[in-house]
């Protein structure tokens, strides 16, 4: 799809849903501040750590969400 029309789509997509009130923006807001304030923060304490130590943990998070949504999914 080309870039223009990926953007036409996606505003399109925008003023639908803003239009039929299906997001309750205080909650949307104080998610869109607490992802980014987390991604900051993670990437800047990541940057510190040891990447082995990065990776271990990468891979226990997937390992333990795959194992938890297979018994519960």
């Amino acid at each position: 799809m080309p870039p223009s029309l990926t953007v036409l789509h996606s505003l399109l997509l925008f003023t639908t849903t803003f239009i039929a009130g299906v997001i309750v923006w205080q909650q949307a807001i104080l998610m869109a501040v607490g992802g980014s304030l987390g991604g900051y923060l993670s990437a800047h304490y990541a940057r510190k750590l040891k990447p082995q130590l990065i990776r271990k943990f990468v891979i226990f998070v997937a390992f333990s969400m795959t194992i938890y949504f297979f018994i519960h999914g």
